[in-house]
């Protein structure tokens, strides 16, 4: 499995403007409003699992590098004023809930992003001398990322796989909720709006790209409308927009597959018929097209021409929802293509490209993602499985000579007969 613990980059690289963003240290149990303490030491620490050999007989030892050990943090800290003690209530309330890689916790950190983390050990220390404070002491492992929690889910026998549509639905149900809870307190509608309009046109070029009859782009491009509608109506609410968001992607996303299903019945009956679509070679490069435009998304970014903590804060939080709708958009197009595994695995790899662009705090977003990039898999797992292939042969050939002449040196392995069975001249295979 890929290693892919490296630490995100804080908020700001200058030390004063990171301490003037967070101050303090904020700890997020799952599914539990954040908890608050004053900041007074951190350490992070790590290293590698080592297998170390020594040779006593010959003099010298050996050090081979297994795998990267699990990242500690230590932060320890103050609650001080005359009411702290419903706070650290609140603290150890906080500190006594479960957590693991499917539900970590968070830390917000001066000078560092925010962490995933799972609490391993805490304690509180009040001394007599020192009457209206307690020092806090915690312990964290920093959390498995993506690729590990990918692969247990897909070997765990006693999960069940979602279909794309309800994966999907999942994770935009998610990522709704999530922005509007976001921008709740930190929000700069100019800065949103003019996300809102540099999206709107990244779209329309997509829409721009597409061949088909008119009347599926026009439902796209309708769709695109209701967005500036939306803003002529002076609606200042980013669910909205969120909503009006994911109609224009899954306009576009149905719009194309609804134009493949329709060249395909063209091409099976009578070619006069053709000319009621665009060429039937263009419009099969739909798919191909929109899927690169959308994976393209790993790198937007809109945080640069944002001055105030709020517009900062605003372009951020736009900015990885409209990843997640690309990705979702991505999910729905790639089970689509026709092309080899060779090529389905490049876009697989510029799909994890998108996935690991996005900020996954969210315990729920990030098992969301989880679950539709398994979704995913099984079915293009499916979709190859389906793909049987016919040969003819100019004789009834033997087992071992088809083996050799598919190139399929396992087949014998799984077909328990003899290698002089004589397999018919016409044969369906995987």
């Amino acid at each position: 499995m890929e290693n892919t613990s490296n630490l995100k980059y804080p908020s700001s690289s200058s030390w004063r403007e990171a301490y003037e963003i967070q101050s303090l240290v904020k700890y997020e149990a799952p599914n539990i409003e954040a908890v608050y303490f004053l900041y007074d030491n951190i350490n992070i620490s790590g290293g590698q699992s080592l297998d170390n050999s020594s040779y006593p007989n010959f003099g010298y030892w050996s050090n081979t590098s297994i795998n990267e050990s699990v990242n500690k943090i230590r932060v320890s800290g103050f609650l001080r004023d005359e009411e702290y003690l419903n706070k650290k209530i609140d603290l150890i309330n906080a500190f006594k809930i479960k957590t693991d890689d499917e539900n970590p916790a968070f830390i917000f950190l001066p000078l560092y992003p925010r962490l995933k983390v799972t609490l391993e050990n805490w304690s509180i220390d009040e001394k007599a001398n020192e009457n209206g404070q307690c020092k806090i002491e915690l312990n964290f492992n920093l959390c498995a990322e993506t690729s590990v929690r990918l692969w247990r889910r897909k070997n765990d026998e006693n999960y069940n796989f979602l279909n794309i549509e309800d994966a999907k639905n999942n994770v935009q149900e998610i990522a709704n909720k999530n922005l509007e809870k976001k921008l709740e307190n930190n929000f700069n509608y100019d800065t949103f709006l003019s996300g809102i309009n540099n999206v709107s046109s990244k779209l329309s070029n997509v829409i721009g790209m597409i061949q088909g009859k008119a009347d599926y782009i026009n439902d796209m491009a309708r769709a695109i409308n209701t967005i500036s509608s939306t803003i002529a109506q002076g609606i200042r609410t980013p669910s909205v927009f969120a909503d009006a968001l994911q109609n224009v992607v899954s306009s576009i996303v149905n719009g194309i597959i609804d134009i493949k299903q329709s060249v395909n019945e063209t091409a099976e009956s009578s070619k006069s018929l053709i000319n009621s679509i665009l060429p039937i070679e263009n419009a099969k490069n739909n798919e191909k097209k929109v899927l690169l435009q959308f994976l393209n998304f790993y790198n937007y970014d809109t945080t640069k021409d944002t001055i105030s903590f709020n517009e900062m804060n605003t372009a951020k939080e736009s900015d990885n929802f409209i990843k997640i709708i690309a990705v979702t958009a991505v999910a729905s197009i790639i089970i689509q293509i026709d092309d080899s595994k060779e090529k389905i695995k490049n876009y697989l790899e510029l799909y994890d490209k998108l996935n690991d662009s996005i900020n996954k705090d969210d315990h729920e977003l990030n098992n969301a993602l989880i679950d539709l990039k398994i979704s995913v898999i099984e079915e293009l797992k499916i979709k190859e499985l389906k793909k049987l292939r016919k040969i003819k042969f100019n004789k009834n050939m033997t087992l071992l000579n088809a083996e050799h002449f598919l190139n399929s040196y396992n087949l014998r392995d799984f077909n328990f007969i003899e290698d002089s069975f004589v397999l018919p001249k016409e044969i369906f295979y995987v």
